[in-house]
């Protein structure tokens, strides 16, 4: 990872911690791929896949989590959930969008639910 993707994730934990979630797990390995967050807010297992982009980019960052990387994640959370024993909690998937000019954060914008189960 290189050093803006690893600012872009602290800033969107800190983000998600500061609304109250419970950081579980980052940048967990399976092999279908890296989760970049996993939080616990009450019953929700929270993934949260972490997109950077240059705030004059143009494009939001979610364009770059397309359907198959959506596919990757999803079963990548499922591997997490049998290993961490999770399966009470309901799943969902957020996108935590991280804007950057000159290296620097500008904003944090996170969506919830950003894509789900077929």
């Amino acid at each position: 990872m290189n050093y803006n993707g690893a600012m872009a994730e602290r800033a969107a934990a800190a983000y998600m911690e500061s609304h109250k979630y419970k950081l579980l797990d980052f940048n967990y390995y399976t092999p279908y791929g890296e989760l970049d967050l996993v939080f616990q807010k009450k019953k929700l297992l929270v993934f949260v896949e972490v997109k950077a982009r240059n705030i004059n980019n143009g494009l939001p960052p979610r364009v770059y989590v397309n359907y198959d990387k959506q596919k990757k994640i999803i079963k990548a959370s499922q591997i997490f959930i049998k290993a961490k024993r999770l399966e009470n909690l309901q799943p969902r998937y957020d996108i935590c969008e991280v804007y950057l000019e000159n290296n620097t954060i500008k904003s944090v914008n996170h969506l919830e639910n950003a894509f789900q189960l077929d």
